[in-house]
């Protein structure tokens, strides 16, 4: 079973070295053994920087700096790191239609997991992402088609502030 989990509490990552401190974590190579790493609209060795530039550019460069989520699978959900670094390519995709987004797939733990981080403003239109609930479902659905393709037939949902299984989506 696939979890997806938000890191988007109130009040996070608002300071100016969210980005810099986020993707630097990441990218560790001690987390991400295999080198399953990249980035869209945004060269991952330069990324905060680019993403800086871009909120900058449209003068939105205060309040919430950047989005990030984590999807994680069980240990032999899939067959491989490749597949899920493909899953991870789709989701980039998904992402990077309006905004600047850097992924890394960590192995660090038993369960294999992908951090996700994206720039909270559109380099298209300079557009600050608000994560609203049809922007959730949309991404959830998208989510649960993606990983039906690859046989993973459930993904939850956890409150990343309580530890809680929000929902169930088969």
């Amino acid at each position: 079973m696939a979890i997806f989990k938000q890191f988007n509490a109130k009040g996070r990552y608002h300071d100016d070295d969210a980005r810099t401190d986020l993707i630097n974590y990441i990218f560790r190579m001690d987390k991400a053994r295999s080198g399953y790493i990249g980035g869209i609209h945004v060269d991952p060795f330069s990324a905060a920087e680019s993403m800086t530039m871009v909120a900058s550019r449209f003068n939105k460069d205060d309040r919430i700096r950047l989005r990030h989520f984590v999807l994680s699978f069980e240990p032999d959900e899939l067959c491989s790191l490749d597949e899920i670094n493909e899953i991870a390519q789709y989701i980039l995709s998904f992402i990077g239609q309006r905004f600047q987004c850097v992924y890394a797939l960590h192995e660090d733990r038993i369960h294999p997991h992908v951090h996700f981080i994206f720039n909270s403003v559109s380099f298209i239109d300079g557009h600050k992402f608000h994560g609203t609930r049809k922007n959730y479902y949309d991404f959830l659905a998208f989510l649960k088609d993606l990983l039906l393709f690859y046989d993973v037939p459930i993904l939850r949902t956890v409150s990343v502030k309580t530890g809680v299984d929000v929902q169930d989506i088969d």
